[in-house]
């Protein structure tokens, strides 16, 4: 099933046309890497896809439901926030329960015996539960370790610079998300569905 489809796509900047007449579909399934030489429009055809840029000409088709999220080569991190909370950020129902339930439960280790904390996460596990969501938030800490984070609460600030840079951080975290990273060494445009 086809989950994207660009046709007749084209771009220029000013003399250099970068491609034109690009026609091609993505389906639910598909893993696919876009490689080649710097300058010839890897990260513009992503940032495209992605709307933040637009083509000369041609559409964008997309399936119902799908969102596009792009993670750019220098991407913008809030540098106070911990590796977590820029890993959950996003405004889909279940990043927002995650991002909750990981709230109340840094309170309760401050606070061990306030009712209200225990109930409030009593109630998060609940709808953790309903929403499968355990699984994500296992799967990302997984990737993070397996990445060389393992203090999920370190701040942003405080990793490195090959720690910050080596890997995309996946913001746009979702169900029914596409997602196109552009790589300052190489491009890697990997599908989710």
């Amino acid at each position: 099933m086809h989950v994207l489809t660009l046709e007749n796509i084209a771009k220029s900047y000013s003399d250099k046309t970068l491609f034109d007449d690009i026609n091609f579909s993505i389906n639910d399934t598909d893993k696919i890497g876009l490689i080649g030489v710097n300058g010839t429009g890897k990260s513009t055809l992503l940032k495209i896809i992605a709307g933040v840029e637009y083509p000369d000409t041609g559409q964008i088709l997309t399936m119902k439901n799908i969102r596009i999220g792009y993670l750019s080569q220098s991407p913008d991190f809030d540098l106070d926030a911990t590796v977590i909370e820029q890993v959950f950020q996003g405004d889909s129902d279940i990043l927002q329960l995650v991002r909750d339930y990981e709230t109340v439960t840094e309170d309760l280790e401050k606070t061990p015996d306030d009712k209200t904390l225990i109930d409030k996460q009593l109630d998060l596990m609940n709808k953790m539960n309903a929403k499968n969501a355990w699984e994500l938030e296992s799967q990302v800490k997984m990737v993070l370790t397996k990445l060389g984070v393992h203090d999920f609460k370190a701040k942003i600030g405080t990793l490195s610079g090959g720690q910050k840079k080596g890997w995309p951080w996946p913001k746009p975290l979702s169900p029914h998300v596409i997602f196109l990273f552009s790589m300052n060494q190489q491009t890697t445009w990997t599908m989710k569905p």
